[in-house]
């Protein structure tokens, strides 16, 4: 079995409560975009839902917290991390809060081994993060995600 490297976010926004079992989906075409990942057209119902469901056949999705969280609690978002049931060797904290939540180096792109996973982070994909409209943040996320990818690979092969 491949195993794939997590995508991990802070929480869903307020906007998107209602669709906390499909962490990450309203940033889902972001993160094609930024992964090259080639998004197949209407196969599902939506064009949101195809670039969902083609992120999540190259990663695994999830949030630190299942619901939206007003302000955001440190150290409640370290306890979270430590809970979170996963699979993955290779975690992508997506934005600066959850890289620290995780013990992700603070340079973007940056790799750590902390206890048997390799992590990194990424500027956050929402529309409202201005480090994508930086041509070097873009390269620095899109080469991450790549190596991403490239290191479970790896791992699974052993």
């Amino acid at each position: 079995m491949v195993m794939k490297p997590l995508l991990l976010g802070e929480c869903p926004s307020k906007a998107r409560e209602g669709t906390f079992h499909l962490p990450l989906m309203g940033n889902s075409r972001k993160l094609c975009d930024l992964a090259e990942i080639e998004i197949e057209a209407a196969t599902w119902a939506t064009p949101e839902l195809d670039s969902y469901w083609a992120l999540t056949g190259e990663f695994y999705c999830a949030n630190l917290f299942l619901h939206h969280q007003e302000t955001w609690d440190a150290d409640a978002a370290k306890e979270a991390w430590l809970e979170l049931d996963h699979k993955a060797t290779v975690i992508v904290a997506l934005g600066r809060r959850v890289a620290v939540a995780i013990g992700a180096p603070k340079v973007w792109g940056k790799w750590r081994e902390i206890e048997g996973l390799a992590v990194t982070s990424i500027p956050h994909p929402s529309g409202r993060s201005r480090a994508y409209q930086d041509q070097v943040l873009l390269e620095i996320a899109s080469a991450t995600l790549t190596e991403a990818r490239e290191r479970s690979h790896r791992k699974t092969l052993g």
